[in-house]
């Protein structure tokens, strides 16, 4: 059983697809690309397959992953063809690579970034010092007034 980890972007109208019918598509484009993958046991088996935390609704992201097991090795070059065909444009796969077997660390935060037609500022720089935080403290930040 080999794990990959697919990195990719979802850019413009693909930011408008919830997260479980964007796992569904991903899920089906995997069918489709015919690999050799690795399904639950049980009564219904199911892609063994994760994702990265959801991005809220309606946000546009810049990396994130979903990880799924092969039963034999697959060249990676190949992988990325295949899948390209399947996805749309808006779907932008930026990096594959064999993971290992170990668990990994899972994302800690995550940075916004606020666009507007005169250019994009970095939500920091709205907020000033507010979001530095001391190193493991979660904090919540309301910016829907900043939208």
């Amino acid at each position: 059983m080999i794990k990959i980890r697919i990195f990719y972007k979802k850019k413009n109208w693909l930011r408008y697809i919830g997260d479980r019918d964007l796992s569904n598509f991903i899920q089906r484009a995997l069918r489709r690309a015919d690999f050799s993958l690795v399904y639950t046991s049980g009564y219904t088996p199911r892609i063994k397959i994760g994702f990265s935390p959801a991005v809220p609704f309606g946000i546009e992201s810049e990396c994130e992953y979903f990880d799924f097991y092969l039963e034999e090795w697959s060249d990676l070059g190949i992988m990325r063809a295949k899948l390209s065909q399947q996805f749309y444009p808006e779907l932008e796969l930026t990096e594959i690579v064999y993971h290992s077997e170990t668990r990994s660390p899972h994302p800690r935060g995550c940075v916004y970034r606020v666009e507007n037609g005169s250019g994009t500022e970095e939500i920091e720089h709205l907020f000033g010092k507010e979001l530095v935080f001391p190193e493991g403290a979660l904090r919540i930040v309301r910016i829907r007034y900043l939208v």
